[in-house]
């Protein structure tokens, strides 16, 4: 993944630039890309006494 900006330490205004549906989070200054969500798995459980 590339980012568009290029220097030491971004600011929210440079998230906020970023493309929609980038997964990336700010994190002290740095952009760090996010893993994708799991795909939702619906599960049954038995409940016992």
């Amino acid at each position: 993944m590339e980012f568009p900006i290029k220097h030491n330490v971004y600011t929210f205004t440079d998230y906020l630039k970023l493309e929609e549906g980038e997964r990336v989070e700010l994190i002290e200054g740095n952009l760090v890309a996010m893993s994708p969500s799991p795909s939702r798995i619906v599960s049954t459980f038995s409940l016992t006494q």
